[in-house]
């Protein structure tokens, strides 16, 4: 093994490396084989990579009279604009910017980073108890972190820009990719 090596030093390196990474692969590895599903195993990495709880909460001002379906019309009307990376209007726009565009629409203020807007309104833990409106978020990197954000439209179906596919889409979240990805939703109207 110390031919693939050059130095002392080097050798050192990736035995440090190796003593920091291997509990972590074979955790996950354990999770895996002892039938942990992919939400608990994006929830382990998100904890043990700092990205804290999805619990804690950020408080949002929703004036009297805002509506969720207005906040999905507003949102549908940026279907097929092309996604740009820090975009925010219809020249081009990123999923953050598209959430917080048609929250905006109808005068609710957020963040315009995932990673805050993933502190917004209360916890949904589970897909299946979405409401028309949630944000929906997924890990799309390798950290276990909120990546990428849609907005719930019901029937299984958000809308959302996408940095693959190059435009704002209308897609089914009930598939195998987004299901896998899923780390919860988070519910800006209460009512």
């Amino acid at each position: 093994m110390k031919a693939f090596f050059k130095t002392l030093s080097e050798y050192a390196l990736a035995t440090i490396l190796l003593l920091i990474f291997l509990p972590l692969l074979v955790n996950l590895w354990d999770n895996y084989i002892c039938g942990f599903d992919s939400t608990q195993v994006q929830r382990l990495i998100r904890e043990l990579s700092g990205g804290g709880s999805p619990r804690r909460s950020i408080a949002v001002a929703v004036p009297p009279g805002a509506d969720k379906n207005e906040v999905v019309r507003a949102a549908m009307a940026f279907l097929y604009v092309p996604y740009r990376f820090g975009g925010d209007g219809k020249g081009g726009i990123d999923c953050s910017g598209l959430i917080t565009k048609a929250f905006a629409m109808v005068g609710i203020n957020l963040p315009r980073s995932v990673e805050r807007l993933f502190k917004v309104g209360s916890y949904v833990e589970n897909i299946n108890n979405l409401k028309v409106a949630d944000l929906v978020f997924f890990a799309t990197g390798f950290t276990g972190k909120a990546t990428h954000v849609g907005l719930y439209v019901g029937e299984n179906k958000m809308i959302h820009a996408s940095s693959s596919q190059g435009k704002v889409l209308c897609v089914r979240i009930n598939n195998s990719y987004y299901r896998n990805r899923f780390l919860g939703g988070r519910r800006v109207f209460t009512k």
